[in-house]
């Protein structure tokens, strides 16, 4: 038996489908009541309704004939991967690069390498845009079970002939931990400039022909195998739907925690070349078995 859930972003993220999930399957099998999470339904009391000014650009999206591919990452894979970053990095903001950080820096650099390959250029421009849950990062911090679209974002950069690995981690760790000083900076609800900015200036770097633009979210963490228990223990696989555009990047946690799978969705002659980059092959399954996924 399978489950599916559509929700619109406008109103939900993925913490809240996963409040959504929990209290769902522990009301279905039956737990007491104590063991239920209740949903907060408080986003309108900590942050009331303003009319916001800024306006965002008139531009076209040129659409791309894009292709989707699921690769899996092992637990002793990301080890290896996250040891080699430490290794070669000379910054002591990236000692401890999380999970996400690498596997984002390492899609991130083949993606680079597949489109500069098809250009047929060596350097280029490119940034990556990268989703945040904010609940716990803004003033006042929002409670996890709250309701609503807490998403904000940053992007990272990198110079036209940047590709080292280290490097890439080193402008992930930047965008976060400057994206987390201006959210503590002013209560969110006096000022929002920190959340719409990077989406306005994203879509942008959308538009132009001249930049390599990757967009990545993240729902590692958020405990969907555990929250999903209708009675029946952990689901078999928990995946998300195709990326709706190019150049996007999700990571999902594995069914054992310590892995992550990671849908990529590229241009279909970028993904002929990113999916047989042996640099991603040395850390990456390629679409194996949802039964040997952990």
């Amino acid at each position: 038996m399978a489950i599916g859930i559509c929700l619109s972003h406008k109103i939900a993220d993925a913490a809240t489908l996963t409040t959504f999930i929990k209290t769902w399957a522990a009301t279905a099998s039956g737990i007491g009541d104590e063991s239920v999470v209740v949903p907060l339904f408080n986003a309108v009391s900590m942050m009331p309704l303003k009319d916001i000014s800024i306006a965002p650009p008139a531009v076209e999206i040129k659409q791309h004939k894009s292709l989707t591919k699921r690769f899996v990452f092992h637990s002793s894979k990301i080890a290896a991967l996250k040891a080699k970053v430490t290794t070669n990095s000379v910054s002591a903001e990236v000692e401890h690069p999380t999970k996400v950080e690498t596997l984002a820096a390492l899609i991130w650099k083949c993606a680079m390498k597949a489109s500069r390959a098809n250009l047929g250029i060596s350097t280029r421009p490119s940034a990556l845009y990268q989703n945040v849950n904010i609940r716990s990062r803004v003033l006042p911090p929002v409670p996890n079970e709250s309701i609503g679209n807490f998403v904000g974002s940053f992007i990272a950069r990198t110079s036209e002939a940047e590709t080292e690995l280290h490097g890439l981690v080193a402008e992930l760790r930047k965008g976060i931990l400057q994206f987390c000083k201006n959210a503590k900076r002013v209560p969110l609800f006096e000022d929002i400039s920190v959340i719409l900015q990077p989406q306005i200036e994203a879509i942008g770097l959308l538009c132009r022909d001249d930049v390599d633009f990757y967009a990545c979210t993240s729902w590692c963490r958020f405990q969907v195998y555990e929250a999903a228990d209708f009675g029946w223990g952990k689901p078999m696989w928990v995946t998300s739907a195709n990326p709706t555009c190019k150049n996007m990047v999700v990571f999902l946690d594995t069914k054992d925690g310590d892995g992550i799978e990671c849908l990529v969705r590229l241009t279909e002659e970028d993904m002929k070349v990113f999916e047989c980059d042996q640099e991603l092959l040395a850390y990456a399954s390629l679409n194996p078995s949802v039964f040997k996924t952990g």
